[in-house]
């Protein structure tokens, strides 16, 4: 992401609050405008006791698909007491982060602006995209309190500035592709605070139930009152010990025993010296006398030192392959990666899939940040930029614009038998962009050649 200048977001001592004449309290908005010359509109959640004369929390909420009012919904059913605003947005997401981070700016000061914020509780959060936006805006605004970032996260360790980061919260799949992302990131956060912790839910990805997102942002908030020596009420603790309660059973009901443990610890150290946990410790001992715990349990550990060296012999042969061009090893990623395509749609043994998921997308993962740390660098040779590209057109087939990178590095190069080569595969998978072919860059040459136009002919009938 390029340098953005920086923003801080300021609230008014005055608020003008023109919109809330026509907006509803204690329901979401489905339709709040940005108030600019565009029709872009966000959804909103004003608590039910509303009062202009007070401030509130405020969490905003970037969904990737822009159903701003689902995402609204999702949050306030999950808040303990109503007593957040919550704004979600209705555009959906560009695969631009600087784009989503304009439009963030945008739609978060139009909030700010409006309606009567507590600038000591701002939050963000986000999925997929929408995490990628809610922590990159940290890296660019001002005010932020913390974050819930679920599936995807941007970080730059190099701009990173925990007063300015506030609390990082992460929840990530099970079987997610980027679950190594997520668990490598949050590690090397760890380094700088302790409260930035990393959860797990079941699955690939998508918003996680509505209860278990609730309490995972219930204690961002609540780890930040704590940071600020704020105590909150008796009631406020007592409504969310109950219903953090309600959530560890439901997942020990769901037949999800180990993520059941990891959070019933995380709730030990969520209420000690606030509520009493003797209904917690023996909820954590009813989960470990089951016998579904323990075999979960042992398949983990059977599996997971696998796993590690799986991972680490993935990790050796990338950055051997790729720093050396190894073009005869190409074979070998072809044959893992359809493994672990197999493997991944093998529902007859679900650790195994839930492995290959993951696997599947710290290959993924690592290509595509090896490919970008190359456009930032002046040291790496021209086979290293095409091999990149190659290896992703093997995880990928359908990777066009890999095939077309491919194309163009050879074309400079005057490689003209690569270019033949890779615009012929680009071709058999099913590429039709015809005036795309002859757009590429550095291709000026390349595509007045008989070759070139005899092979688009050959595929395009033109």
């Amino acid at each position: 992401m390029r340098t953005f200048l920086l923003i801080v977001l300021i609230l008014s001592s005055s608020l003008g609050f023109g919109q809330q004449v026509t907006l509803k309290k204690g329901v979401v908005n489905g339709e709040v405008s940005i108030g600019d010359s565009t029709d872009v509109t966000y959804a909103l959640y004003l608590p039910e006791s509303f009062d202009t004369s007070k401030f509130y929390p405020v969490v905003f909420v970037f969904d990737p698909l822009g159903e701003g009012t689902r995402a609204a919904h999702l949050f306030r059913s999950g808040m303990p007491q109503d007593n957040f605003i919550i704004a979600s947005n209705n555009q959906k997401l560009s695969d631009s982060l600087e784009v989503n981070i304009e439009y963030g700016i945008r739609f978060m000061n139009n909030v700010l602006r409006n309606f009567p914020i507590d600038s000591d509780n701002i939050y963000l959060a986000g999925l997929e995209k929408g995490a990628a936006v809610a922590s990159g805006l940290t890296f660019v605004i001002s005010n932020v309190t913390g974050v819930l970032a679920i599936n995807d996260i941007f970080l730059n360790f190099r701009l990173l500035d925990k007063k300015k980061q506030g609390i990082i919260l992460g929840m990530v799949g099970d079987a997610s592709p980027n679950y190594y992302k997520m668990r490598t990131g949050f590690n090397q956060l760890k380094k700088y605070n302790r409260d930035d912790l990393l959860y797990v839910y079941e699955g690939e990805g998508g918003w996680p139930r509505t209860d278990y997102l609730g309490s995972i942002f219930n204690r961002l908030f609540q780890l930040n009152l704590d940071n600020q020596d704020i105590e909150l009420s008796q009631d406020y603790i007592n409504a969310a010990f109950n219903s953090d309660y309600s959530t560890a059973d439901a997942l020990i009901n769901r037949q999800l025993p180990l993520i059941a443990d990891d959070f019933l610890d995380d709730l030990k150290d969520k209420y000690r010296r606030k509520h009493d946990l003797d209904s917690i410790r023996d909820l954590n001992r009813q989960l470990r006398r089951l016998r579904s715990f323990k075999n979960a349990r042992r398949a983990e550990s059977q599996s997971g030192e696998e796993e590690l060296f799986l991972l680490e012999d993935l990790d050796y042969f990338l950055i051997q392959d790729v720093s050396m061009a190894n073009y005869e090893n190409l074979g070998y990623w072809d044959d893992k990666i359809q493994q672990f395509e197999a493997a991944s749609q093998n529902n007859g043994n679900p650790q195994e899939q839930k492995v290959a998921k993951r696997m599947l997308g710290f290959i993924k993962n690592s290509l595509e940040d090896y490919e970008q740390s190359m456009t930032t660098s002046a040291d790496v040779g021209v086979d290293q930029r095409i091999f990149i590209s190659v290896l992703k057109t093997v995880y990928n087939p359908k990777d066009y614009d890999a095939y077309q990178k491919i194309i163009s590095i050879a074309a400079k190069e005057n490689d003209v038998n690569t270019a033949y080569f890779y615009l012929e595969e680009l071709l058999k998978n099913g590429f039709q962009d015809y005036n795309r072919l002859y757009n590429l860059p550095n291709t000026e040459a390349l595509k007045i050649t008989p070759t070139y136009n005899a092979i688009i002919n050959n595929y395009l009938d033109k």
